[in-house]
């Protein structure tokens, strides 16, 4: 096992309707898996080592509140983005 790394691919965009919007959500969940695919050598005969454990993609959205999460700006840096979530706490890997 290797080092565990999270890879982004951060877009923003604009949309008229939120229908257009999921039209573009439906298109990144197609593409992302297809890069995914591409990306890692699936009969495992390649020199690396790569290894694709998950992956997310679409356009983000709040439940609730309305359709899809509207961005307050561009995005900056990916290297100054913060990962927030409720999965709980994290379990130790030596367990």
């Amino acid at each position: 096992m290797g080092n565990s790394l999270r890879a982004v691919i951060v877009i923003d965009f604009e949309a008229k309707t939120f229908e257009e919007a999921n039209e573009l959500d439906t298109a990144i969940q197609k593409k992302a898996q297809t890069f995914c695919d591409e990306l890692v050598d699936p009969s495992n005969t390649s020199k690396d080592d790569l290894c694709i454990v998950n992956h997310k993609a679409g356009v983000l959205r709040r439940p609730g509140i309305r359709p899809f999460l509207e961005r307050r700006g561009l995005t900056g840096s990916i290297h100054e983005i913060i990962f927030r979530g409720t999965r709980g706490p994290n379990k130790s890997k030596s367990a």
